[in-house]
């Protein structure tokens, strides 16, 4: 990274902290937008992520943040293939959508764990081992375009390997490796900067849904004939009711005072329902939806303004965490 982009990063490292609790939030799943398959493999993978980084967060000492760090990336591979693989494809639209919501999981969590590592080693380590990481990574591209939950695993994949070459060959040389894993920490440090500016307010995560909308049709491939990609056939727009009682009550209730609207837009649900078709001879077509939960927040925030302000119908939101689902069940009194 570049002196002036490094001094941005400093200069900017309480804000971003600041600011993550706002992203993390932000990330909450709204009942209406569960995946309709694999939600379930979603919130398995959360736990097991937040608990790890709740871990990280507090663990001071370099080597063993970075392979803490480097562990989830491998478990997230592991999972990948050992329960998600099982249930649903991962090149099919339902394995990269779970798999994409375990990435922003992961993109969002790290943010915290390495805030905290850049606010405890403010001064970088410019070592023989970090020179070799920066030169070896130098041509590594960023993703074109919006940077994603899954750009961010990737590149901790491909960075994180890199690393753990270099630290390897300086081990079995008796030579100092802490460098390199400066280096990692670091970069991706500098990826949650950018994920997150991606990702700070409901237009901006609204157009990251989109962008990653369209990586993941350029992702799926057929399921009779492998390896062919899909081209659209019909793409729609839909809505969605919450069919609860409550939601029925207000959805045709006749109140339109402010706490009133927002509960009547929260009760929608909207996303892209598309069919698409093998782009060879193959008779394979598929039909699927992709939820586009943020169209929502705009929808709120144009409204109302600011939808933070009403603190009260926090129980639409379904927080990932066992004291935020406490702190919910507790509102409503249950």
């Amino acid at each position: 990274m570049s002196g002036s982009a490094r001094a941005w990063m400093a200069g900017s490292l309480l804000l971003a902290g600041a600011a993550f609790f706002g992203l993390r939030g932000a990330q909450a799943i709204h009942p209406l937008d569960q995946l309709r398959q694999g939600q379930d493999l979603v919130e398995q993978a959360t736990a097991v992520i937040d608990a790890e980084t709740d871990r990280l967060t507090m663990t001071a000492e370099r080597q063993a943040l970075y392979e803490g760090i480097r562990g989830l990336s491998k478990w997230e591979e592991e999972f990948a293939q050992g329960t998600i693989e099982p249930r649903h494809r991962l090149d099919g639209p339902e394995g990269i959508q779970i798999r994409d919501r375990i990435a922003d999981t992961l993109a969002t969590r790290m943010n915290e764990v390495l805030f905290a590592y850049a606010r405890g080693n403010p001064q970088e380590l410019l070592d023989p081992a970090r020179q070799t990481f920066e030169i070896a990574t130098a041509g590594f591209p960023m993703p074109p375009g919006r940077f994603l939950g899954f750009h961010f695993v990737e590149m901790a994949m491909l960075l994180g390997a890199q690393a753990d070459t270099i630290v390897a060959v300086c081990e079995r040389g008796g030579q100092p490796a802490d460098g390199a894993r400066d280096g990692f920490l670091r970069r991706l440090w500098d990826m949650c900067q950018v994920y997150g500016q991606t990702h700070a307010t409901s237009g901006e995560r609204h157009l990251s849904a989109l962008a990653n909308e369209e990586w993941m049709l350029r992702r799926i491939r057929s399921r009779v004939c492998p390896g062919e990609p899909y081209k659209i056939v019909k793409e729609y727009t839909g809505m969605r009711d919450n069919p609860s009682e409550r939601c029925a009550d207000i959805l045709y209730g006749a109140a339109r005072d402010t706490a009133s609207v927002y509960e009547r837009i929260a009760c929608h649900n909207w996303g892209h329902i598309f069919v698409v078709a093998c782009t060879s001879s193959c008779a394979d077509t598929i039909r699927f939806t992709y939820p586009l939960p943020h169209y929502r927040e705009m929808q709120l925030q144009s409204a109302l303004g600011n939808k933070e302000a009403l603190p009260e119908l926090a129980p639409y939101t379904r927080p990932g965490k066992p004291e935020e689902k406490k702190a919910v069940r507790d509102a409503e009194g249950k």
